[in-house]
Parts: structure tokens; sequence; C-alpha cells
């Protein structure tokens, strides 16, 4: 059964108060909760000379990442290995650029890297390599999905154009039924929609939507620029590896393969921390006041494998998403020792803090949420 939404879980927590009593309570309570959070983890960050940005495990990961993407990219188009090494080169290339995106430009478009604005552009303009625009990104993950986590109609990492059914308040489709089997496969397709379609189409309505104006850019501006790096983008590994000799529709091949390993790893990984059954999928509107934004990330949000060290590691630290959510401008590398604070923080004020032990544990949690909300509804 799927867990209740914020409101209700607030009433219920409360007993019999009245709403007055109860909104009081909660509100008094969510203050509480972010006023000892925020005080012990900057106790933390400033203790022994810490800061909130990364530090040598962040840069060391970068080239790491880069040399899984760039070096098999030279070996391709050098014709280094053959046939095998080209095919090869494309599926170690998927999961580099899965890498880049959750290790490098992740942190670096949360301004998490330094407290240069220069240092973090420079990173986070891996977003290219992702066939991404930093634009779009930032406004679809900072500003809607970090704002307004889990809530229907205004996170835009829940919206897929009907296709599957990530929120009890969507639209049910019959299509839905058999959403755990094709929604994996949908899942894979995440940076060729970038590649093709999706940074256009945000473009527009981000215009439409008055959120350009606030990055003090135009639509006809960023089109250009968009147009001019995605041009780069398909020239540089559609046709080098064409002009280098490779078969078009080889390339073609490769590239998609390549594309759908790196949309497929980066989704599934995105969607164990708000797509599972025990977060909360708001339908009401949000809480507000002092402390309700961090409550409202902490409920909406999951951690997994937090103990397993290669996975955080691999993952960029995005196994600890409740604390990301609650610190987005601190960097990864400091997740696990700042998740010890949360989740002691969390009990102390009586708030839940999701984790799942194992990613497989996640993984199962996942597809069972597909399942139950494949079904139809009882008054759709």
């Amino acid at each position: 059964m799927l867990k209740v939404n914020y409101f209700h879980w607030r009433i219920t927590n409360f007993g019999a108060m009245s709403m007055t009593e109860n909104q009081k309570a909660s509100s008094e309570r969510n203050k509480a909760f972010a006023q000892d959070l925020n005080r012990r983890v900057h106790a933390y960050l400033n203790k022994d000379g810490k800061s909130s940005y990364a530090d040598f495990r962040y840069y060391f990961k970068a080239v790491v990442m880069a040399g899984l993407y760039w070096v098999p990219f030279a070996l391709m188009l050098l014709q280094i290995g053959g046939d095998t090494m080209f095919w090869l080169s494309w599926v170690i290339m998927g999961f580099g650029m899965a890498g880049i995106g959750m290790n490098v430009m992740h942190d670096a478009n949360h301004g998490s890297v330094s407290k240069k604005k220069e240092v973090n552009n420079l990173f986070g303009a891996s977003m290219y390599l992702l066939s991404g625009y930093v634009l779009t990104w930032q406004i679809q993950h900072n500003h809607l999905h970090h704002n307004h986590t889990n809530h229907l109609g205004k996170d835009e990492d829940l919206e897929t154009r009907g296709l599957l059914r990530l929120h009890p308040g969507d639209r049910w489709k019959k299509m839905h039924k058999y959403q755990a089997w094709y929604g994996p496969l949908i899942y894979g397709l995440l940076t060729l929609n970038w590649v093709v379609v999706k940074d256009f189409s945000q473009i527009k309505r981000y215009h439409t939507m008055g959120l350009l104006k606030k990055f003090n850019t135009t639509v006809r501006a960023e089109f250009i620029k968009l147009s001019l790096i995605k041009a780069l983008y398909v020239g540089v590994f559609i046709g080098l590896p064409m002009i280098m000799g490779w078969a078009w529709y080889s390339v073609l091949l490769g590239f998609a393969a390549m594309h759908f390993i790196a949309g497929f790893v980066l989704s599934f990984v995105f969607q164990l921390a708000h797509v599972v059954p025990e977060v909360d999928h708001p339908t009401e509107e949000e809480a507000t006041g002092p402390g309700a934004w961090q409550v409202n990330n902490l409920l909406t949000t999951s951690n997994f494998a937090m103990k397993n060290p290669i996975i955080t590691w691999c993952l960029g630290g995005l196994n600890h998403q409740v604390e990301h959510h609650l610190f987005p401008h601190v960097s990864h590398v400091h997740y696990p020792a700042l998740a010890k604070i949360v989740e002691a923080t969390a009990k102390e004020h009586g708030l839940p803090y999701h984790k799942h032990s194992f990613m497989l544990e996640a993984v199962v949690a996942h597809m069972k949420f597909l399942v139950e909300m494949g079904k139809k509804p009882a008054m759709a």
C-alpha cells in the first residue's frame, strides 16, 4: 500500500488535535528540525578546516570518469583494436557518460565544487558530453525538482508525456498496466531525448513560463546557442568516427547504444530516490513556513546502499539523495558523513528517514511501485 501524502501524515501523527493546533505543532516541529539540522551540519563542515565544497576526491573522480569517456573514443578514432574495440568503446563510453553526469556535472551545476563560479562553470560544462544543456537542466533540476520534489504538475522529473504513471495523482492509461515491463526501456532513452527534442522544447516552455528572464537571457539567444552546441556534439561523436572510416550505420548503432546505457543508469539511479512506495507523493499544496522545505524534501526522498562505499563512489553519492536534497550546495564527497547527522536529527524530531539497505532492495521497491501505479485507480 502506498504511503499517504505529507498533509495526511501530519494529521495522523498528531491524533485528535484540531487543524489549527495540528498546523501549529507541525510548524514548530519543522522549524526546530531545520534549525537543529543546519546547526549540526554547519558545525561538522566548519570543523578542522572543512568546507562544503569538493576536495581532492572529486577531482580524482573527474579524471577517472573523463578517462572512461575520452580514452575509448580516442581508441575508436584511431581504429586500435578493430571491430571489437569499436563496439566495446561505445559501451565503456556509455558508463563514462553516466559517471560524468553523476560524479562531475551534478555537483558543478549545483555550485558545490568550488566557491569560484568559474570552476563550477568549467566542470558544469561537462553536461554537454551527455548531450544535455546546462541552462535547461538547471531550471528543471535545481529550480523545479528541488523546490517541488514529487509534486505533480510542478516537478518535471515526473513528466513522461503519458508514457509512464509515476505519481498516484497522475492520469491512468491502459498501457500503464505494462509499465513495469517497458518502463526500463523508456529510461534508456533519457539522453537520446536530450539530443534531439527535450532541450529545444524546454527552452520554448521555460520562455512561456517566464523563467528565462530570471537567468537574464532570451529565447532567441538560447535557441542559437543550443543549436550550435547540438551541431558540435553530433559532429564530434557521429561525424568524426565516420570521417575516420567507420560505417555510418555502425556509428549510429554504437552512438545509440552508448546513450541507452547512460540513460538507463542515470534514470534508474534517480528513480530509486523518489519513485518508490514509502516516500510521499504530494497532491495537496506543499507546506510552507520555516523548516517546511526541509521536511518536504525529507519526506519525498529515499536513500539506498548507504554502507556500500563502492556504490557511493560510482554513483557520485547519489544513493544519499536525502542529504543531497537537504544540502544541494554541499559536495557529494561529504554526504556519507552528513547522513549520520541527518538520520539522527530526523528521528529526534519524530520524522521518518527513508532508506533501503541495498541497491537491489531499492530496485525491487521501484519496480513494485511501477506495478502499483499501473493498476487502474478505483475512481478512473
